[in-house]
């Protein structure tokens, strides 16, 4: 039924895959989300996890994004696979080499086995050079020794950790059996619950941390390590490798390690402009039926550029006291924006990486180097902009992207 691709953007495709995810009877068969307890919460939000991937089998949507998209819906905006679907399946596409990826490529893409990406600590976020979690290679037993020897190693905040993951993607520090030197960060496939009683095996210690401020069927954890052995086979080998004599080998661009995380920053902007868009939708639905206040000029309001957190805010008072009602829809979007700012690591670490990443997008446009980027940079190569009429949603995007191209080059 989704076998093409075709336009994952197109609104068509996004209204039937809504409807069919808020189609099922599950959704009338428990209260709001909002009203559950933590245990509630998660209870619900695994069946429809599962009934989701399973829905998605039988329709027959077989293209990723929209498969993700009907989850998305299906599942209130909390699918527990969300990591394991966008971050970790890539990781195994691009950082295993071709033996790994027929092994456990066929196990995650069944959900035989659940992961999830194991590399913020406890001490350590952004700052990954200074991960301390180890993982020293052992000749005689051709394994890896995993261990977290501090405090602050701790994994700390990974989703789907708590309960749901039996396996994670590993960030470590790696050690050839003379420990003279780190050969620097690699990435692991570890098993850490047993796949038949789901408990954590010798070694491990998981837990969930603490309640948050929102999201609360996130399934956050930490964890911690204490001589685990894992074979050789399951450092993911494409860009290095340790052979059997414990020699380290490069085979590639060291960067394309963190792909995996730049992919799921991406997939977290356009779920916050989805979260964003429903705000809007709300409080200008809202606004349609009750007026309130006296007219005033909003000029400076509406074209201000805003954080999305700040804008929901802004639409959660235009509702008034209703916005205050958790009913309203509003307040859970709030609260999701608020605590998706901190996500991925700490906000001044990324924006410096956003900005020297535009720098460079902007050297060469300005030294006319022909090759056009990725289309989320392609407005920087599109001349200035002077149109004073707004007539179709064109003129609007087009608007937005003269903008941004100003504020870029305001950079230099």
């Amino acid at each position: 039924m989704f076998g093409e691709p075709g336009n994952y953007f197109e609104i068509n495709t996004r209204r039937q895959l809504i409807r069919l995810a808020l189609a099922h009877p599950i959704h009338r068969t428990h209260l709001p989300l909002e009203y559950l307890n933590a245990d509630e919460h998660y209870s619900i939000t695994i069946r429809k996890s599962l009934l989701a991937i399973q829905e998605a089998d039988r329709l027959n949507i077989t293209n990723t994004k929209h498969r993700l998209w009907f989850a998305y819906v299906f599942t209130n905006h909390h699918f527990l696979f969300y990591v394991h679907t966008s971050m970790c399946l890539y990781a195994l596409e691009t950082m295993a080499n071709e033996e790994q990826k027929q092994q456990f490529l066929p196990l995650a893409q069944s959900f035989r086995i659940i992961t999830t990406y194991a590399q913020t600590e406890l001490g350590h976020g952004t700052d990954l050079r200074r991960l301390e979690t180890e993982a020293v290679f052992d000749c005689t037993t051709d394994s890896f020794v995993l261990n977290t020897p501090t405090l602050t190693s701790t994994k700390f905040w990974p989703g789907a950790l708590g309960r749901s993951a039996n396996y994670i993607l590993l960030m470590a520090q790696l050690y050839t059996p003379n420990r003279d030197h780190s050969c620097g960060l690699q990435m692991f496939l570890v098993q850490i619950r047993d796949l038949n009683t789901h408990e954590p095996l010798p070694g491990v210690e998981i837990g969930e941390i603490s309640t948050r401020f929102a999201h609360a069927a996130g399934d956050n954890g930490y964890l911690r390590l204490n001589n685990l052995r894992i074979p050789r086979t399951q450092m993911l080998m494409k860009l290095a490798q340790v052979d059997e004599q414990g020699n380290f080998h490069h085979r590639g661009d060291t960067r394309l390690l963190y792909s995996a995380m730049i992919h799921m920053r991406i997939h977290l902007c356009y779920t916050f402009s989805v979260s964003l868009a429903q705000a809007i939708t709300i409080a200008v639905r809202y606004s349609a039926v009750r007026f309130q206040g006296q007219n005033s000029n909003g000029l400076s309001n509406i074209c201000g550029i805003l954080p999305s957190e700040q804008l929901a805010q802004v639409c959660r008072v235009a509702c008034g006291g209703h916005g205050f009602l958790i009913a309203s829809g509003i307040v859970e979007i709030k609260n999701y924006l608020d605590a998706v700012c901190s996500a991925e690591g700490d906000n001044i670490v990324l924006f410096q990486q956003t900005a020297r990443y535009l720098l460079k997008v902007m050297q060469q446009v300005e030294e006319h180097n022909g090759k056009q980027n990725g289309s989320s940079v392609a407005y920087l190569h599109l001349p200035s902009w002077s149109s004073t009429t707004l007539i179709n949603l064109e003129d609007y995007c087009r608007l937005f992207e003269s903008r941004s191209q100003l504020q870029v080059f305001k950079l230099d």
